[in-house]
């Protein structure tokens, strides 16, 4: 006996198509698929055609939920793009994120430069916070892009070895002179910053290693 996908009704003489969707539910489907496909392609275009990437982002926005409608059919069985809508959402998550990581990158690129050029630890750690800033406000607007998340801790290790190396610098220079009391000082201000800070300890072992090393050849105890 035919039954209907959608309706559930059944009967020996039910039309369906070759979705299992009776003539009946047809006429209210159809319409509904060909709308939201109509709106993905014209969605599709703008991302295309935008220069600007807060409307490339507002577009993928509405992508994805045109995608997530035309899954709640895909969930039933019945056909609607190819390729199916649950491949095409984790294909425009990926797009969109290379779309929100690009300019992060750039900016992380400069952050490097302007760090390297900065004398003080401060002024060294000022450009990659100003990358944090906007990583933040983008994963206020998409919490979904996991790789948000991995690209805030990139730069946030970026920034503890910077401090780290920062210090390793002036310690070796008060040491070069003969001031090894103050070197001691500093080398035991970078391990506790390498401690304290948001990074695991085991991504950081080989720098951690280095400085135990030159706090017990300058006769200081490795706090534990």
């Amino acid at each position: 006996m035919a039954k209907c996908k959608l309706c559930k009704r059944s009967g020996w003489f039910l039309g369906k198509d070759k979705d299992g969707i009776c003539t009946k539910c047809q006429k209210k489907v159809n319409p509904q698929k060909s709308e939201v496909m109509r709106l993905l392609d014209e969605y599709t275009e703008h991302i295309r055609n935008s220069k600007k990437l807060d409307t490339t982002l507002f577009y993928y926005k509405l992508g994805l939920m045109a995608l997530e409608n035309l899954k709640m059919f895909e969930d039933r069985g019945i056909s609607t793009i190819d390729p199916p809508p649950s491949q095409a959402i984790q294909e425009w998550r990926e797009e969109r994120a290379k779309k929100v990581l690009e300019p992060l990158n750039t900016q992380r690129i400069l952050a490097r430069s302007k760090s390297e050029n900065a004398i003080t630890v401060s002024g060294k750690i000022e450009p990659f916070s100003k990358v944090l800033e906007q990583v933040t406000e983008y994963q206020i607007q998409f919490e979904d892009i996991d790789e948000l998340q991995e690209f805030e801790h990139e730069v946030r290790k970026e920034i503890a070895d910077t401090i780290a190396h920062a210090h390793l610098h002036e310690a070796e220079k008060a040491e070069f002179k003969g001031q090894n009391k103050k070197a001691l000082e500093i080398y035991l201000e970078a391990l506790f910053s390498i401690r304290k800070d948001n990074v695991p300890d085991d991504e950081q072992s080989q720098l951690i290693e280095k400085i135990e090393s030159k706090i017990e050849h300058l006769g200081g105890t490795v706090p534990r």
